[in-house]
């Protein structure tokens, strides 16, 4: 038994040692399996159809991308050598690796010839087969010419599977029918994969490019520098990629808002959280050092899928047995991402009522302790000037409507203007009074509440 088990986890190790799925399951299925979703709300299929195309895809997809690491590792392994690096397949006879690939391959194709393709889902497989000789092998070896490595890696990365995906669940058929919204979800899902490729590759070569100099690998940001890639990837591909996002949720929006609406939230989440400094990565980017996953990566790992299956499910809810496989395929990346999702929550809100205090409440509370008073001195100290002027006012006024009601001003009729006066005067003089003591008083009953303040905070905390 302990044989057996031993066994089997070298086995796995080794499996995974070949395959590499480590680096191309979230960053690469997740986003295949977003775009067969989107698929499945256009054109639905039924559930059992539907599903077993579905398995076969990622039967297909783990394969082809296994067969993909192979090649690319086996022919970079005298590089790969000469920094350092070591993978499973480097040592293996050309023989060895090529009966691999062509199992691989064959493998990931043969179902297909059951299943059934039309032909532009054979012209996809076809290009996901091609393209890794293309980008790694002599004497094409399009990786170390430039530009035709990033071309040929985001096609071969997003663009070919994309493409694969709209195929063998027939919307790209139906897009170039009468079909005006598959058409329109299709060419939205192309140019999002476009520009999702190109700037996964070109922020990969970012990450390496100091590791591909050293073994003496030209790739094309080597070739124009960081920061020309870097602008080119945010003014040009970056651009891309939201324009397509944003066509394919709006293409979806006469079946399901779901999309749309998480889209618009995720993005108004992001610009929130980078206005109030709880992350810190500027929204449009590439690659920062020491950052792992830029923006948008992330939200490709696991919600992106999640997010356009959940609006599969609106539009029928049979399809809500795939949730629970979803969730199950990826299970650790979720558990990632939800604590993510929570702490990038709870840094946002803590952002928010840190801006809340020192834009609003600090100043709220520095008018109440330096302006308060002042404004109310001034107050006081105008309605005693203006209580002395009324009260003159009215002892003028009395002492001369008396005089013409009477003929003469009597003694009386003056004693009664004087005390108006007086009255008048003796608001005046005290609220001048208040005016003068009374940011004294003030700054008195603000120390004293803060410093009840204070102990209460104190005996609060000595409780807890």
């Amino acid at each position: 038994m302990t044989a057996t088990a031993e066994g089997l986890s070298s086995a796995k190790a080794t499996a995974r040692s070949v395959s590499q799925v480590h680096k191309w399951w979230a960053s690469k299925i997740a986003p295949l399996l977003a775009v067969t979703y989107l698929a499945l709300t256009m054109k639905p299929l039924p559930l059992t159809d539907a599903l077993t195309r579905g398995a076969t895809m990622l039967w297909s997809a783990c394969l082809l991308a296994t067969a993909a690491y192979v090649v690319n590792d086996w022919f970079d392994r005298e590089v790969d050598r000469a920094v350092g690096k070591h993978s499973t397949v480097m040592d293996k006879s050309v023989l060895t690796v090529t009966s691999l690939y062509a199992v691989l391959v064959i493998a990931a194709i043969v179902p297909w010839l059951v299943i059934g393709l039309p032909v532009s889902g054979w012209v996809a497989l076809v290009a996901i087969v091609v393209l890794p000789l293309v980008y790694s092998a002599p004497p094409l070896r399009w990786k170390t010419r430039g530009g035709l490595g990033v071309l040929a890696d985001a096609g071969l990365a997003h663009v070919a599977p994309a493409l694969f995906a709209l195929a063998a669940f027939g919307a790209l058929d139906a897009g170039f029918g009468t079909d005006r919204a598959a058409a329109v979800a299709s060419l939205g899902a192309v140019a999002w994969a476009i520009g999702l490729g190109l700037r996964s590759i070109i922020a990969h070569e970012i990450v390496d490019l100091e590791a591909d100099r050293a073994s003496g690998v030209e790739t094309w940001v080597g070739v124009v520098g960081i920061d020309r890639a870097t602008a080119f990837a945010i003014r040009v591909v970056m651009p891309i990629e939201i324009l397509g996002l944003a066509t394919m949720a709006v293409a979806l929006a006469g079946f399901t808002p779901v999309p749309l609406v998480a889209l618009v939230m995720t993005f108004a989440c992001l610009a929130l959280a980078r206005s109030v400094g709880a992350f810190p990565v500027p929204l449009l980017v590439v690659s920062t050092p020491g950052i792992e996953r830029p923006v948008l990566f992330m939200f490709y790992r696991f919600w992106f899928g999640t997010v356009f299956l959940a609006g599969l499910v609106t539009v029928d809810r049979a399809y809500a047995a795939i949730i629970p496989v979803h969730l199950l395929l990826f299970l650790p990346i979720a558990r990632d991402e939800v604590r993510s999702l929570i702490a990038g929550g709870n840094g946002t809100i803590r952002g928010c009522w840190w801006v809340l205090m020192g834009r609003i409440v600090g100043p709220v509370k520095n008018w109440f302790r330096w302006r308060f008073p002042e404004h109310t001195g001034r107050m006081a100290r105008w309605i005693g000037e203006t209580a002395s002027v009324i009260g003159e006012g009215i002892a003028g006024g009395w002492v001369v409507t008396w005089g013409a009601i009477a003929g003469t001003a009597t003694t009386a009729a003056i004693a009664v203007g004087n005390a108006f006066a007086a009255v008048g005067r003796g608001i005046a003089a005290v609220g001048r009074g208040i005016a003068a003591v009374w940011f004294q008083v003030w700054r008195f009953v603000w120390r004293v509440y803060r410093k009840i303040r204070r102990t209460l905070i104190r005996r609060l905390r000595l409780r807890s």
